[in-house]
């Protein structure tokens, strides 16, 4: 959850190096696809958890 102006920036500076780092994993040629696969669902999920909570926060600070 996050409470604060600053850990709101950092969520958001985490998430745009996630995306970054989910285009890069997309984009690999290399490595063996099932391993791909699974860091592509974990990075995914992390992002749609961030994404998550970074609109509660902004809903929340509209509130006030």
């Amino acid at each position: 959850m996050i409470t604060t102006d600053q850990e709101y920036d950092q969520s958001r500076e985490k998430l745009a190096s996630l995306v970054g780092s989910i285009a890069s994993t997309e984009a690999g040629a290399a490595g063996d696809d099932e391993f791909r696969d699974l860091q592509l669902s974990g990075l995914r999920s992390f992002a749609d958890d961030l994404r998550t909570e970074i609109a509660d926060y902004e809903t929340q600070q509209k509130r006030r």
